[in-house]
């Protein structure tokens, strides 16, 4: 989801003669939440706060995000992109390989195993780690309902 900055690599100057901040976005609030996830922890990010980091609004933020908790939730899809998932011969060693990796994600980035618990992600990288625990179940014969169940566990 990387977006193209126009201004990078030149300088552009404003009219008023200063340098010309990049144009917001999903990704630059994302990763400005994240930044502050990793620094502060969950009560150090808010939409205030990001929205001082990247020299705007909170208001502007609005534009890209409904509020906070839209917010955290893809801060917390962002964060699982890094959750690595192998495929394994036999189920039972895949779904340690998928929770181990899932674990060590929550717990690199201070306040994000918080996050996790209070907040359902929401995008490609959550809806891929739950997709790949739900066809390891299936292959482990688990029926579907006690699958669902285990996975919103």
């Amino acid at each position: 989801m990387r977006e193209t900055n126009p201004f990078e690599g030149r300088e552009v100057k404003s009219r008023r003669g200063g340098k010309v901040k990049a144009p917001l976005s999903r990704e630059r609030i994302v990763a400005e939440a994240l930044k502050l996830l990793s620094k502060e922890g969950l009560e150090g990010m808010s939409l205030r706060r990001v929205a001082q980091g990247l020299e705007t609004g909170a208001a502007s933020l609005y534009a890209y995000v409904d509020g906070l908790d839209s917010l955290r939730a893809l801060v917390l899809d962002e964060a699982l992109a890094g959750v690595v998932i192998t495929r394994e011969r036999k189920w039972r060693p895949q779904l340690k390989r998928i929770l181990e990796a899932y674990a060590r994600v929550l717990m690199k980035t201070p306040g994000l195993a918080q996050l996790a618990l209070s907040t359902i992600a929401a995008g490609p990288n959550s809806l891929r780690l739950i997709e790949a625990l739900l066809e390891t179940l299936e292959a482990g014969g688990i029926d579907a309902r006690t699958a669902a169940w285990a996975v919103d566990l």
